[in-house]
């Protein structure tokens, strides 16, 4: 499951950018994975000093908001 989000990801990106993947990861972070991740992968972005953060998601993007904010409580800066 984890390869075909990657792939999503990659898509997107293709797709969205009109350039390789590889070439934008190197620009912006990108996580696929269980919530749970998610939460660590978000607070280490704040923990090195982030105040703001943007979050673009891929696939079902109701469903994906939904699980951000149920992270909310686990992300004490946010």
């Amino acid at each position: 499951m984890r390869a075909a989000a990657e792939q999503q990801i990659n898509a997107f990106l293709e797709s969205y950018y009109g350039r390789p993947a590889a070439v934008m990861r190197k620009a912006q972070g990108c996580y696929s994975g269980p919530a749970a991740g998610a939460a660590d992968y978000l607070r280490a972005y704040a923990d090195a000093g982030a105040s703001h953060l943007i979050v673009r998601f891929t696939g079902d993007h109701q469903r994906n908001l939904e699980t951000l904010t149920a992270l909310r409580s686990q992300l004490n800066w946010w």
